[in-house]
């Protein structure tokens, strides 16, 4: 593959990375638009995936915006027992509860890419958005610099946090009622398996 072949490929990575962490996010008015630019991504990048992205839209189609944020707030938000936490500390550490060391370990994986908590992100640096944004982050410091550590890092990240939780958080998200979170789920742990 030529050198222009591989950053394209890491650019549709990184877009693919930021667009399924948008969606994690309480569903709005613009979630339809990033459904479709995650359309437009998984095109090109892993055409094979697409199937997953059409349903997700479709169901948005076929779903008030309330019926959305309603499903949403059962799997990820509460106010009860959330059915599919989006913390890869419930998954990873003892006695399923957030802030573990797990928690701990991806702030220092964070620090150690030059990066610090904002204190108004009110979610602990385990939450599936944030870490699907580390992602992005790494993908687009190794477009800048062309420096290889970028995507050891990112590597590291993937195979020590996410890919030991999303299987779980998989399961439980296929709970829902709605298509679109299950199908989101899904896409998720497809994308960073071929990471």
């Amino acid at each position: 593959m030529n050198d222009a072949l591989i950053a394209q490929k890491y650019i549709h990575e990184a877009n693919i990375c930021k667009l399924l962490s948008l969606l994690y996010c309480q569903p709005n008015q613009d979630t339809i638009d990033t459904v479709e630019y995650l359309e437009q991504e998984i095109s090109s990048f892993c055409p094979e995936k697409i199937g997953h992205a059409e349903k997700m839209r479709t169901n948005l189609e076929e779903n008030t915006l309330e019926e959305m944020e309603v499903a949403h707030a059962k799997l990820f938000v509460g106010p009860f027992d959330l059915i599919a936490p989006p913390y890869g500390s419930v998954y990873l550490d003892d006695e399923r509860r957030v802030m573990g060391d797990s928690t701990m370990d991806a702030l220092n994986i964070y620090r150690q890419a030059g990066l610090n908590p904002d204190p108004d992100f009110k979610e602990p640096p385990d939450h599936i958005t944030t870490e699907l944004e580390f992602l992005y982050y790494v993908t687009a410091k190794y477009l800048e610099s062309e420096d290889s550590q970028w995507l050891e890092l990112r590597h590291e990240f993937v195979d020590k946090h996410l890919n030991r939780w999303l299987k779980p958080f998989v399961d439980k998200v296929e709970e829902s009622n709605v298509v679109f979170y299950p199908k989101l789920a899904i896409l998720t742990k497809d994308i960073l398996a071929n990471l």
